[in-house]
């Protein structure tokens, strides 16, 4: 045990407290844990006998940490708690506060389950709101979002943000803390695909900051807003916002950021038919990326140039960049990329009627990945490959347990997808009463109105086509053609009746000409996409 001068001479206790709480880490660097206990219970000791509350929680923590240094982070838990209950008891408000923030961190440390955690946060928060203390509020407040972002729960997130969202309400001070939390929540909301819901934040959020914050809007706002307006099919719209994020992202923000941005706006270019543009700019963000070991976003900017080469017919070419996305996402382990250009490369291989070669690849893929955000499209893609090679029973289980993961959840129009798909795998292994479960499901999905008449059309064709193969009456076509009349109504597009009856016609002019479900006229199987948000 190393020796200190500690000569507690009346007015230094203080200063001894210092040096016994340094010599305390000094043991516990050298891994001398049991003297470095000694002298840091010494400091907690004599530092109760003083009002300085920083000095009694540097000494508290400063022992929690010895714990943690012995991987005992366990056992740390009960003696915090036993220190909060001696702050309370001794009514040290303000050290109760410091000491219960260090709660939900160390429950995090040990992995405990999210309900305690989430019940430590609350308890962390209830105590800086006892003591009146807003900036030690806010920054719990913040601390328990980006342990909230992490569990990749939107629900929870939004929940965590109102309350941020109420405290910053009505100080002029924090306004730009609740631009952000508006900007969060609409981010979150976009996430979901309720667009509707998150469309209103962001717009609250782009007036408080013209009025509030000297007319600027911050960068990763006119991000997320002008990519709501892509999702949205309001490309041309967007495409302004992106560069005016570009430009405000030169003087303020990060090369990261302004990269996201670019590549944002390559996808806003491609949609409005600029795809020459679009190209050359992916070519450029290539070359950066490169040069600053940003391969995250080169490997993001060869997945969009394959993605184009696709739209532009040159599936060769496509075909061998999706392979190269997946190896360099390899290289740099990047998962979510490797996946995304595997069921991009899946979906143009489907479309080339090399499903075989699809059904090898997502499996492969499948196994490896199971808690992507790109499961349920790769299950749903898969599930469509299999139902051409005729294993519609596979097909049904592959569907099933697409609807059973989590990430499912987070877009109706997926989970609306995977239901369709699952109906459809039903009836082409005749079990009509299964069938009719996910039909209902399917036509009460909430949804968006382009998505939803493309997925009336797609289950249009598969139930168009069994009702004449079984020679059956035709109800459920009755049924998604009064559906599919409706919606016409509702949005103003009557060209969408035309063009159901213009589809369902080809099926019937088809079904004496061995008609096969990959017919390119009638229907195509998904597209390449990709879309960043910045938080």
């Amino acid at each position: 045990m190393i020796r200190f001068d500690l000569k507690k001479k009346r007015g230094d206790i203080d200063g001894a407290i210092i040096a016994l709480s340094d010599a305390g880490i000094v043991e516990m660097h050298l891994k001398h844990y049991a003297a470095s206990k000694t002298y840091l219970r010494r400091a907690i000791s004599l530092s109760k006998s003083t009002r300085n509350q920083s000095l009694l929680s540097t000494c508290i923590r400063n022992y929690i940490y010895i714990w943690r240094a012995q991987g005992k982070s366990s056992q740390s838990i009960p003696l915090l708690k036993r220190q909060i209950l001696w702050a309370r008891k001794a009514e040290r408000w303000d050290l109760v506060v410091d000491l219960t923030e260090l709660l939900p961190q160390l429950h995090i440390e040990i992995g405990s389950p999210v309900p305690v955690i989430e019940k430590s946060w609350t308890q962390a928060i209830a105590a800086a709101d006892g003591q009146s203390n807003l900036l030690k509020k806010i920054a719990l407040l913040r601390q328990r979002y980006s342990w909230i972002r992490q569990l990749r729960n939107p629900d929870l997130a939004i929940g965590a943000l109102q309350s941020f969202l109420k405290l910053t309400e009505r100080r002029k001070i924090l306004r730009k803390e609740h631009v952000e939390a508006l900007d969060e929540i609409g981010t979150c909301l976009q996430n979901q695909e309720k667009y509707n819901e998150a469309e209103q934040y962001l717009l609250k959020a782009f007036d408080i900051a013209k009025r509030d914050l000297d007319g600027t809007v911050p960068g990763h706002l006119l991000n997320n807003y002008a990519e709501l307006l892509r999702k949205t099919d309001r490309s041309p719209a967007a495409i302004p916002l992106y560069k005016q994020a570009i430009a405000i992202d030169k003087s303020s923000s990060t090369l990261d950021d302004r990269l996201l941005t670019e590549h944002n706006l390559t996808l806003a270019l491609d949609a409005v038919g600029r795809r020459n543009e679009a190209r050359q700019m992916l070519i450029r963000i290539q070359k950066m990326a490169r040069k600053e070991k940003l391969w995250e976003h080169f490997v993001r900017a060869q997945l969009a140039i394959a993605n184009i080469d696709w739209l532009g017919n040159r599936r060769t070419f496509a075909l061998r960049r999706y392979a190269r996305v997946r190896l360099l996402s390899a290289q740099h382990q990047l998962q979510d990329l490797a996946l995304h250009a595997a069921l991009n490369e899946a979906r143009l291989l489907q479309e080339m009627d090399r499903n075989k070669q699809a059904v090898t690849l997502l499996q492969s893929f499948r196994d490896k990945f199971p808690s992507s955000e790109h499961y349920p499209n790769l299950s749903l893609t898969l599930g469509y490959c299999l139902i051409e090679q005729g294993q519609h029973k596979k097909a049904i289980k592959i569907f099933e347990e697409g609807l059973r993961c989590p990430q499912a959840t987070r877009s109706p129009a997926t989970v609306a997808s995977l239901r369709a798909g699952l109906f459809e795998a039903n009836l082409q292994a005749g079990q009509e009463l299964r069938s009719h479960v996910p039909n209902d499901q399917v036509l009460s999905a909430n949804m968006s109105a382009l998505k939803r008449i493309k997925l009336l059309k797609e289950k249009l064709f598969a139930v168009a086509l069994h009702d004449l193969q079984k020679r059956s009456p035709g109800l459920q076509v009755q049924r998604l053609l009064d559906e599919i009349q409706q919606m016409a109504r509702d949005n103003k597009q009557p060209t969408w009746i035309s063009e159901a009856y213009e589809h369902l016609a080809h099926i019937m002019w088809s079904k004496d000409k061995n008609f096969s479900r990959n017919d390119k006229d009638c229907r195509k199987r998904g597209s390449p996409g990709n879309h960043e948000t910045r938080n």
